[in-house]
């Protein structure tokens, strides 16, 4: 099945972040007459504003520049390794929240206790 056609099936039928994802890469492709990798370009930029990290669009676009340009195999595998450095970059992030977050509660209580200190 094209590429196209498979952006518009998911559009249509899908919910959430994916079927956003697919209407505007059919939109952007129907208007803009290039590949998928050409319309999904500018939307790294977006990515990297919506606080996704170097890493992670780094990831996301190595998996965007294969759709549509290889076999089924080939891209299914791009998606699978995408996949895995994705939650491999989660579960780092859980980490450092868990590291840091201790970190932050710490100092907020300490630095509670001399404002309190300071106003008596």
């Amino acid at each position: 099945v094209p590429l196209p056609e498979i952006l518009e099936n998911v559009s249509r039928d899908g919910r959430g972040a994916a079927a956003g994802f697919c209407a505007r890469g059919h939109g952007d492709m129907a208007r803009s007459g290039q590949g998928f990798w050409g319309c999904c370009k500018p939307w790294l930029d977006s990515l990297r504003a919506e606080g996704l990290s170097a890493g992670d669009v780094r990831v996301i676009s190595s998996a965007l520049q294969s759709l549509g340009r290889y076999d089924s195999a080939t891209q299914a595998e791009a998606i699978s390794q995408a996949i895995r450095s994705l939650e491999g970059e989660l579960g780092a992030a859980k980490s450092e929240l868990s590291q840091k977050g201790r970190l932050y509660r710490a100092m907020g209580v300490t630095v509670g206790i001399m404002i309190a200190l300071i106003a008596i």
